[in-house]
C-alpha cells in the first residue's frame, strides 16, 4: 500500500513510519481535526478546482489554516527581493505575536512567525515555471518563490500549497527545490483512516512549530549520520564476503591470480545492490505497488527473509545458489524492463550483462550472499536501514572508501587488532600471546579473503568525503556567476532586440520580434553549452552538485523554455537528466571510481520510466595529468629541437591534417549523443552505438599520442617508426593493427599507456576544444571544480614528464600533486573560466611554494581565497583553503579577498586582502602600508647570504629499514643520547627546540651527544652531526616548530636537533645581538605570521 506523505528527503522515512507512532505527540486527538476539514472539502470539492487563487484562499484555504490553530496575516511586509512579491501568508502561534509583529519595521516583522504560507491555484504545478499563468508574479517556479519567502524573512518552515498537494519546507534545504514533505489532501481524506491523517495533522498544525516540527527534522538528521557511520563498517564487511564467497566457489576456477577481478566485480555487484535498495526506497520500482514485484522479485523480500533466517539460526548453505539466482533475476528485469512488473528498463551500463561478463560466468553461495546482504540492509540494531533518508553524495563517499582496499588472501589466520592508534591484521597466535582484545567478527581464517590498504591497514583513511558546504560553496561560486553572465547576456539582448522592434516597420520588424522571443527563452539552450570538470572525480560528489545546481538555475530562470518538461514532472527533475548529458565531465585515474560517479549521477537524475542516462562519453577513466597536445605530435619528443624546421612543419600539416578530416565526424558524434533525447532504451542503444563508433574513429589518434608520450617513460622510439605510424593513419584498420603490432616499440607503448593511463584531453573530449574542422577561438572547460589529491606521490618518471611539457609550478624541494592539478585544471579551461578547489593551505607561504604561487598568479586571476586555518575539514591532519581563479588575462599588482574561519565554518570569518605581484620574489602579499613599502622600498634591507647564513644542520639520525614517519620509534636516539650528568668530558650538550625561549637558553632537562656515537648504531642506522655549524664561536639559534620566530644566542658551542635552524654572521659590519633583537621584535613577528601563515597552527613550521 502507498504511503500516506510524498517525503521528498526533507525527513527519514524511518523516522516516519518506525519512531513517530512511538512519539508523544501521535496520541493527539485528531477526530475534531479530521471532521471539521474533511466537512470542509465535501462542501466545496466540485468548485475547488475552478476556483482562482484569491476564491481557494477565501473559501478554502484561510479556513483550513484557522481548523489547524493559526492565526493568520495575509500578504506580510517582507523584505522583498527583484522580481518578487509579498508571501500571501504569515502564520503566528495567537494574536499577541501577529500584534507584535504588525507593530514593527518590514525588517523586524517575521521575528515571531512560526511558518511563511503561499498559495496558488488548485491543480497549478508546484515544481516548475507556467508561463502561461496571465499573473506576471505567478509565472515563476512556486518551490523558488518559498525558498526565497524563507530566505527573505529569516523563518525556518514554509508552507506551500494548492489546496489539494500540501507541503513543508525547511529553510536550508529549500535551496534544492526538490526537497519537501508533502501531503495529497483530498487523497487522505477520501481514501485513508484518521490515523492516517496524522500525517498531515502533526505536520502541518500550528502545535507542531516549532518543536514538533524541529524534533522530527534533527531526529532524521541524526539517524542519517549514524546509518552513515555504520555503513562505513558495513560495505567493507558485505565486500569482503562477496570477493571471498566468490573465491570459494569451487566452479568459477578463480585462485590468487583473479584478485584484482574478484575485487573489482565485487564492487560492481555492491553497486548493483546500492541502486536497487535506492530505487526501491524512493519508489522507482514499484515496491508495495506491484505485487508481482514486491513479493517475487524484490530485493526486500529478499533482505526479510534472509534476515529472518539469519535471526532463527535457520540454516543457509554455502554450495547453493538460490539468492544468487534471484538477483539475477531481478537485475535482468532491471535492465530490461517488465510491463508486468511494472519495471521500466533502467539500462544504462550497470545492469548490461555485456558489460560485466565476470558476473555472468561466476557466483557467489547463499550464505555469502546472505550475510552480505544483511550487511547492507541492517544496522547493529537490527533495524533495516531507511537508504531514502541518506543523501547520494554520502552513499557516494561511503563506497568510495572501498576504493583505497586492495584484496588480499590469508596465508594464515590473522586478525584486526590496534596498535598506534591505526587497525591492522596481525597472525592470531601472535595478538593472543600479546593478551590482544579479540573480536570473533574480525578474525580471518587461512585462505579466506580480506582487504587492507596500500599501508597494510584495516582502516581506510576516510579521506575522500569532502563536507556538503565546502562543495556547494566552490560550485556557487564557480557556475553562479556563469549563469549571470549569461542573464545579462540575455537581458542586453532583449534591450537591444526591443528598440531595433520598435525602429522598424513590416519584414524587418517580424524578423526582430521573431529573434525577440527566441532570445526570451534561451537561457537554457546557453546553459547546455556550459561544460563542467572534475579532473579527480572519485565518487562525483562535485559533479553531482553542479548537476543539481545548474538544474536548479534553469528550472528557476525566468528566460528558460521550459514546456518541454513531461507533465506532472518537476522541472529541477527534467533538467537535471539533460544537463547530466550535456554540461558534465569527470576524469579519475581509477576505473571502480568512475563506474561509481556514474552510479552517483544515475541516482540523483534517475526518473520513473526512463532509463538512465548515457554518461559513458564524458566520464572517463585516465590519468589527468599525463598526456600529449595535438599541437606536439609532429615530432617525437626528443627530436623536437633536432630535426629540420621544414620537416617539422610539414609533420604538423600531416599529422593535424589527417585528424581535422576526422575531427568533424567525431564532432558530429558527440553532437548527436547529445541531442538525441534518453527517455527510452533504444535511444539510450543509439547513444552507445554512436559512441563505440566515435571510439573506433579516435583509437588511432590515440596510439600515435600514445607512442609519443610513452617516450617520457622510457620507451625508444625511432623517428622513421613514428613517421610511418602517421603517414598510415588513413590505413585501413587491419593494415593499421597490423602496424602497430609490427614493432616493439608500439607494443610497448601501449603496455605503458595502460599501465600510467594516458589521458589525451584533445582527443577524449573534442567538443570541448573544437568546432567544425579547428580549434576553438576561446577552448577548454568553463568551469574545473573538486579535491585534488594531496601528498608528492607522484613517481620521479611523472614528475620528470610534467617537468618536461612545461609545468612550472612543481621542484624546489616540493612536488605536493595539488600543483599540478591547479595548474592542469588553467591550461584545459578557456578564457574566462572558473576554477574552485579545496586544497592544503600550506602553500600560502614558505619559498618552497613561492614557484606555484608565481604560476597560478600568472595563469589567472585569483578571486577569492578561504582559509580555513588550524580548523580540520577532513579526519586526517590537513589543514585546507577554498582557492577560486578567474582563467583570464593575469593583472598586476591587484587585491585578492582573504578569508580566513574564526570557527571552522564558512559562516564566520575575517575578511582581509592579499596583494597579488606576479612578477616579483614576493607574489603574494598582505595588504597594508607596511608591506607595501617593504616590496617597493629599495632601500628595505634583507637579511640575504650576504649578511648571514641560516642553515637547518641539526643532528640527524635515521635507521634505513623503517620510513622517515617511524624513525623516531627507532633505538637510535635512546643509543646516542642521554640526559643527567656528563658521562665524559668530550660528550657535547644538545639543545632541542623547547629548550631555549627568547635571549635564553633554559633547558627543563640537560641532554648530551655522545662523542662516541658512531660505536652505539648499527650498519642499518646513520647519524648525521655537522660540527663546523655546531662548534661556531657564536651562533643564533631559533625554533623550527613555531609560529613565530624564537630566537636566542649560542656563545658556548652546543649541538643541536633537527627542531632548531642555525644562523652564522658574515657580514661583520652586523653583529649577532643586532640581529637578535630584530628577529624577536614584534614587527618582525607580526610580518612572518602575515606572510607564512602559520600563526595557529599545531606543529607550525618556521620557514627558511
Amino acid at each position: 500500500m502507498e504511503k500516506s506523505y510524498n517525503n521528498r528527503s526533507l525527513f527519514s522515512n524511518h523516522y516516519l513510519d518506525k519512531l513517530l507512532p512511538g512519539e508523544k505527540e501521535w496520541g493527539i486527538e485528531t477526530s475534531f481535526y479530521f471532521k471539521e476539514i474533511k466537512a470542509l472539502y465535501e462542501a466545496n470539492k466540485e468548485r475547488l478546482p475552478c476556483l482562482n487563487e484569491g476564491q481557494l484562499r477565501k473559501h478554502f484555504l484561510d479556513k483550513v489554516l484557522g481548523i489547524l490553530g493559526w492565526t493568520v496575516d495575509v500578504e506580510p511586509p517582507t523584505p522583498s527581493g527583484e522580481g518578487m512579491k509579498h508571501p500571501d501568508y504569515a502564520l503566528f502561534k495567537n494574536e499577541e505575536d501577529l500584534k507584535f509583529a504588525q507593530s514593527l519595521s518590514e525588517e523586524g516583522y517575521f521575528s515571531k512567525a512560526a511558518c511563511v504560507g503561499e498559495a496558488k491555484r488548485w491543480g497549478r504545478p508546484l515544481d516548475r515555471r507556467l508561463k502561461s499563468e496571465q499573473d506576471l508574479f505567478e509565472i515563476q517556479n512556486p518551490s523558488l518563490q518559498m525558498s526565497r519567502y524563507l530566505w527573505l524573512a529569516g523563518v525556518k518552515w514554509g508552507v506551500l500549497t494548492d489546496g489539494r498537494y500540501w507541503r513543508l519546507y525547511e529553510r536550508e534545504r529549500s535551496k534544492r527545490l526538490d526537497i519537501y514533505y508533502e501531503i495529497d489532501l483530498p487523497s487522505l481524506l477520501e481514501d485513508r483512516t484518521e490515523e492516517d491523517f496524522k500525517y498531515f495533522c502533526l505536520f502541518f498544525r500550528k502545535e507542531s512549530f516549532p518543536e514538533f516540527a524541529n524534533k522530527v527534522y534533527q531526529g532524521s538528521v541524526d539517524y542519517a549520520r549514524a546509518v552513515g557511520e555504520e555503513l562505513k563498517g558495513n560495505v567493507y564487511q558485505a565486500l569482503k564476503l562477496i570477493a571471498d564467497g566468490f573465491l570459494k566457489t569451487p566452479g568459477n576456477g578463480l585462485s590468487q591470480e583473479d584478485l584484482k577481478d574478484i575485487h573489482n566485480n565485487s564492487l560492481i555487484l555492491l553497486y548493483r545492490l546500492l541502486f536497487v535498495l535506492y530505487a526501491e526506497c524512493r519508489d522507482l520500482l514499484p515496491l508495495g505497488k506491484n505485487q508481482f514485484y514486491t513479493e517475487s522479485y524484490s530485493l526486500d523480500v529478499l533482505k526479510k527473509e534472509v534476515a529472518s533466517k539469519l535471526d532463527h539460526g535457520d540454516s543457509i548453505a554455502l554450495s547453493t545458489y538460490q539468492y544468487w539466482n534471484k538477483l539475477k533475476e531481478l537485475f535482468e528485469v532491471i535492465n530490461s524492463g517488465n510491463p508486468e512488473l511494472e519495471v521500466p528498463p533502467y539500462n544504462g551500463g550497470l545492469f548490461n550483462p555485456a558489460k560485466h561478463k565476470f558476473l555472468e560466468t561466476c557466483r557467489a553461495g547463499d550464505l555469502y550472499l546472505a550475510r552480505a546482504i544483511d550487511f547492507l540492509t541492517r544496522s547493529q540494531d537490527k533495524a533495516f536501514i531507511d537508504y531514502s533518508s541518506l543523501e547520494v553524495r554520502h552513499l557516494g563517499s561511503i563506497y568510495e572508501g572501498l576504493l583505497e582496499y586492495k584484496l588480499r588472501i590469508a596465508d594464515q589466520d590473522l586478525v584486526s587488532v590496534k596498535e598506534k592508534g591505526k587497525e591492522i591484521y596481525v597472525p592470531l597466535d601472535e595478538a593472543e600471546k600479546k593478551r590482544k582484545k579479540i573480536k570473533e567478527e574480525e578474525i580471518v581464517r587461512k585462505n579466506e579473503a580480506y582487504l587492507v590498504t596500500d599501508k597494510g591497514e584495516r582502516k581506510a583513511s576516510g579521506s575522500y568525503y569532502t563536507p556538503d558546504y565546502i562543495v556547494n560553496y566552490i560550485i556557487e561560486n564557480t557556475l553562479r556567476p556563469l549563469c549571470d553572465q549569461i542573464t545579462e547576456r540575455i537581458r542586453d539582448e532583449i534591450h537591444k532586440l526591443e528598440e531595433k522592434v520598435k525602429g522598424s516597420r513590416g519584414q524587418n520588424r517580424e524578423v526582430y520580434q521573431r529573434k525577440l522571443e527566441e532570445i526570451k527563452t534561451s537561457f537554457d539552450d546557453e546553459v547546455l553549452k556550459l561544460k563542467v570538470l572534475d579532473p579527480a572525480m572519485g565518487s562525483g560528489h562535485f559533479l553531482v552538485r553542479a548537476t543539481e545546481y545548474l538544474a536548479e538555475e534553469v528550472a528557476t530562470n525566468p528566460y528558460a523554455w521550459d514546456e518541454e518538461a513531461t507533465e506532472g514532472e518537476a522541472a529541477v527533475s527534467f533538467w537535471k537528466r539533460r544537463i547530466v548529458e550535456r554540461c558534465i565531465y569527470g576524469v579519475d585515474l581509477n576505473p571502480l571510481a568512475v563506474e561509481l560517479a556514474k552510479l552517483s549521477l544515475w541516482l540523483s537524475t534517475v526518473a520513473k520510466n526512463r532509463p538512465l542516462n548515457f554518461l559513458d562519453h564524458h566520464l572517463r577513466c585516465g590519468n589527468s595529468l599525463i598526456g600529449a597536445k595535438i599541437e606536439d605530435l609532429a615530432n617525437l619528443p626528443d627530436l623536437r629541437n633536432k630535426r629540420k624546421k621544414a620537416e617539422g612543419t610539414n609533420q604538423i600539416s600531416l599529422f593535424e591534417g589527417i585528424f581535422k578530416e576526422k575531427v568533424y565526424l567525431l564532432l558530429g558524434a558527440f553532437e548527436q549523443i547529445e541531442h538525441l533525447p534518453s527517455d527510452t532504451v533504444e535511444q539510450i542503444g543509439q547513444k552507445e552505438k554512436l559512441y563505440q563508433d566515435f571510439r573506433k574513429i579516435v583509437a588511432r589518434f590515440c596510439d600515435v599520442a600514445d607512442v609519443w608520450t610513452s617516450v617520457y617513460f622510457g620507451n625508444e622510439v625511432g623517428w622513421k617508426d613514428y613517421d610511418q605510424l602517421q603517414e598510415n593513419l588513413r590505413a585501413k584498420e587491419k593494415e593499421w593493427q597490423t602496424l602497430m603490432a609490427s614493432c616493439s616499440c608500439f607494443s610497448k607503448a601501449k603496455e605503458i599507456a595502460c599501465d600510467k593511463h594516458f589521458f589525451h584531453w584533445e582527443l577524449e573530449f573534442p567538443e570541448v576544444f573544437f568546432e567544425g574542422s579547428r580549434h576553438k577561438d576561446n577552448p577548454g572547460f568553463d568551469c574545473v571544480v573538486g579535491n585534488p589529491p594531496y601528498g608528492d606521490i607522484l613517481d620521479d618518471t611523472t614528475k620528470y614528464f610534467l617537468e618536461e611539457v612545461g609545468f612550472n609550478s612543481g621542484g624546489s624541494g616540493n612536488n605536493d600533486v595539488f600543483r599540478f592539478f591547479t595548474e592542469k585544471g588553467l591550461y584545459i579551461s578557456n578564457i574566462g573560466a572558473y576554477l574552485g578547489y579545496i586544497i592544503p593551505n600550506t602553500f600560502l607561504g614558505g619559498a618552497k611554494y613561492r614557484k606555484y604561487r608565481s604560476q597560478i598568479s600568472k595563469l589567472g586571476t585569483l578571486i577569492q581565497i578561504f582559509d580555513f586555518k588550524t580548523f580540520k575539514q577532513f579526519e586526517q591532519d590537513v589543514f585546507t583553503l577554498i582557492l577560486l581563479i578567474l582563467h583570464f588575462e593575469a593583472q598586476n599588482n591587484y587585491s585578492v579577498s582573504y578569508r580566513a574561519a574564526t570557527d571552522g565554518t564558512l559562516e564566520n570569518f575575517t575578511k582581509d586582502q592579499i596583494i597579488i605581484l606576479p612578477d616579483t620574489d614576493n607574489t603574494w602579499l598582505p595588504k597594508g602600508e607596511i608591506f607595501t613599502r617593504l616590496s617597493f622600498d629599495n632601500n628595505f634591507v634583507k637579511l640575504d647570504p650576504d649578511i648571514c647564513q641560516c642553515g637547518d644542520v641539526g643532528i640527524n639520525y635515521q635507521r634505513h629499514d623503517v620510513g622517515w614517519q617511524q624513525r623516531a620509534e627507532s633505538q637510535v636516539a635512546q643509543n646516542i643520547f642521554y640526559h643527567g650528568r656528563k658521562e665524559s668530558e668530550k660528550d657535547a650538550q644538545y639543545l632541542k627546540g623547547e629548550d631555549f625561549n627568547r635571549y635564553i637558553v633554559n633547558p627543563q632537562s640537560v641532554r648530551y651527544l655522545r662523542f662516541n656515537y658512531k660505536d652505539f648504531i648499527t650498519e642499518n642506522e646513520s647519524v648525521s652531526v655537522n660540527h663546523k655549524w655546531a662548534q661556531a664561536p657564536c651562533k643564533i639559534l631559533t625554533r623550527q616548530t613555531s609560529d613565530s620566530i624564537i630566537a636566542t644566542i649560542d656563545t658556548h658551542q652546543l649541538y643541536t636537533g633537527r627542531s632548531v635552524h642555525t644562523t652564522l654572521l658574515r657580514n661583520r659590519d652586523y653583529c649577532e645581538k643586532y640581529l637578535l633583537s630584530v628577529l624577536n621584535s614584534s614587527l618582525i613577528t607580526y610580518l612572518y605570521q602575515k606572510l607564512s601563515h602559520e600563526e595557529g597552527r599545531a606543529q607550525a613550521q618556521v620557514k627558511l
